[in-house]
């Protein structure tokens, strides 16, 4: 069987979340295992489900995605990270 990556929607508008999730969930071999309408939350998520990668927004109602990637980063989480925003 293929391997599997699992990946983190960090995105604070839900109809744009769930966009994503869908395009997602057309793709073999991704499966969505989180979705994080905050910074905070995302973080919280990333340690606990160690995704292989976060599809990150900047804009969050609790902070902004770049703050989220430097924290990522220097905590040395081993996920990819790819920004997503307008």
């Amino acid at each position: 069987m293929a391997e599997r990556y699992s990946i983190l929607i960090a995105e604070d508008d839900p109809k744009i979340a769930e966009i994503q999730r869908r395009f997602i969930e057309r793709l073999e071999r991704f499966e969505v295992v989180g979705i994080s309408h905050t910074t905070r939350d995302a973080s919280d998520m990333v340690d606990v489900l160690q995704p292989d990668l976060v599809l990150l927004d900047i804009h969050f109602p609790d902070g902004n995605g770049l703050q989220l990637l430097r924290q990522l980063r220097s905590s040395e989480s081993p996920c990819d990270v790819i920004m997503v925003t307008a």
